[in-house]
């Protein structure tokens, strides 16, 4: 340093002070930008001179800029928006679940099968009323539609669960590409020393949240200020290197069950590891394919759809046990024809294929409901069929009214606990952004106060340049 070292130190003042000027300038113009941390330059001393046997300061100079982004609201919130994320997409399906039930209602299946039971009864007294046998199959025709509807609209469901999950792998192998480039780009810049650094290090976290919004994830920061990101303790994503993420659907060949498994996939060694999520869209909606919405799921996890199956197919299969050893008003020689009531279509009789059978429908008087030959007024299948509906032994110990009624009470209980958890989580996840906010958020109060001190520091500085110079200009001139 020369011996005019005030300029020096005046040049010096001058440049940190208009460094935390615009570190000011910056946080108030990101004041409204998700995901900015706010800023500080942090100043120190330059390092001190030996002059005529004394230490002389020399100035003021910008040591590093300083981030409020803390790790551990960072990783609470990315936790918090995972679970979020599952009861959102639970609660969404369980609803429109919910609707294409259609109950409780008129036409409701609880009021179908209801309505179907009890014209069995009054046929008990009326056996021969081609009229009340017609009422009865155009009963089981509605009856039978809804069946197939409800099926179908459980099934579209589940089909929309695998669209889904296909487009969420997809998002997150493109995520888990863009935090392995930010992770580089931040490697370049420096860790934590320059405001590029700090803008990427923002960047990446808001897409680890992206991420944790599909996945539920977990990251761990390397010395080098690169992150590892991990998944149910999988890793996925390893400084610059993203792992590939696939779903792939395997069928059991003795039940036809179909299955979703989300794996890491290494193309060089072809082979993959099983990754069981947690929480995140993908977890819930893997779930809603493989258990909630499969007709053939083998967990012991509880599944609307085979419970609705379940129903429909022991519904056909007690009555046409019955209907099977019955005559009809003109059946008057041999053993019982074995006419069934529902109708598969030449395939597994159940929700998807079930309807009335066609013969009956063209000829009520076939209808099954004698047990006698040439007894038109016998009524006894009738009235064997209507008391199913008091059968406590239809089906797990429970009447056909009671069971259905119970698959009802379990999907309002399962969307009611869902609704619970998606309330009591936005009210956490609101809390800890509130919390994060107050610590690495812009405050414009101050910010200002900030702002003031810089710009009076830099016109003190400004000072003392120009004291400097007046006092070198008065040097010159007395050696003139």
């Amino acid at each position: 340093m020369s011996n005019f070292s005030s300029l020096e130190i005046g040049k010096r003042a001058l440049l940190a002070q208009k460094f935390g000027l615009d570190i000011t300038s910056n946080n108030i113009a990101n004041v409204n930008t998700p995901g900015y941390s706010r800023r500080t330059a942090v100043l120190s001393e330059a390092s001190s001179i030996k002059k005529d046997g004394n230490y002389m300061g020399t100035g003021v100079i910008v040591d590093k800029i300083q981030t409020f982004r803390v790790d551990y609201y960072d990783k609470e919130i990315r936790n918090s928006l995972s679970r979020l994320s599952s009861y959102q997409n639970d609660t969404s399906f369980l609803q429109r679940v919910e609707t294409i039930l259609s109950e409780p209602g008129e036409t409701g299946l609880g009021e179908l099968v209801g309505q179907f039971f009890n014209t069995f009864n009054e046929l008990t007294i009326k056996p021969e009323s081609i009229a009340l046998r017609q009422s009865l199959l155009n009963q089981g025709i509605t009856m039978t539609d809804r069946f197939n509807q409800t099926a179908a609209g459980l099934n579209e469901l589940r089909d929309e669960s695998k669209k889904n999950s296909e487009n969420i792998v997809v998002g997150i192998n493109d995520l888990l590409t863009e935090i392995s480039s930010l992770n580089i780009q931040i490697l370049r810049s420096g860790k934590n020393s320059n405001g590029e650094s700090q803008s990427l290090i923002d960047e990446r976290s808001n897409r680890l949240e992206d991420l944790s919004k599909l996945i539920d994830t977990r990251v761990g920061t390397n010395e080098d200020g690169s992150v590892n990101v991990f998944t149910n303790g999988i890793n996925i994503l390893t400084g610059s290197s993203p792992s590939k993420l696939k779903l792939i659907e395997s069928i059991d060949n003795f039940s036809g069950e179909k299955t979703l498994k989300l794996t890491k996939y290494d193309d060089e060694k072809s082979t993959s590891i099983d990754i069981d999520a947690q929480s995140g869209e993908i977890f819930s909606n893997l779930k809603l394919y493989n258990i909630t919405l499969d007709d053939k799921d083998t967990s012991i996890s509880y599944s609307i759809a085979l419970n609705f199956h379940n129903f429909v197919s022991k519904l056909a299969e007690k009555v046409n046990n019955l209907s099977a050893i019955g005559y009809g008003l003109n059946d008057n020689t041999g053993n019982p024809p074995g006419r069934v009531i529902f109708d598969g279509n030449g395939t597994e009789l159940n929700a998807f294929t079930i309807t009335i059978n066609n013969n009956l429908v063209q000829n009520p008087a076939d209808l099954p409901l004698s047990s006698k030959v040439s007894e038109p007024g016998n009524s006894s299948i009738a009235r064997m069929i209507g008391n199913l509906s008091n059968d406590v032994n239809f089906l797990k110990g429970q009447t056909p009214t009671d069971f259905y009624s119970n698959l009802l009470g379990k999907i309002g209980s399962m969307s009611k606990e869902t609704i619970n958890s998606l309330s009591s989580s936005q009210l956490i996840e609101q809390q800890l952004n509130s919390q994060r906010e107050s610590v690495m958020g812009v405050n414009l109060d101050e910010e200002a106060v900030n702002l003031i001190k810089f710009q009076k520091a830099f016109e003190a500085s400004s000072r003392i340049v120009a004291t400097t110079n007046e006092i070198l200009a008065t040097i010159v001139n007395l050696g003139r």
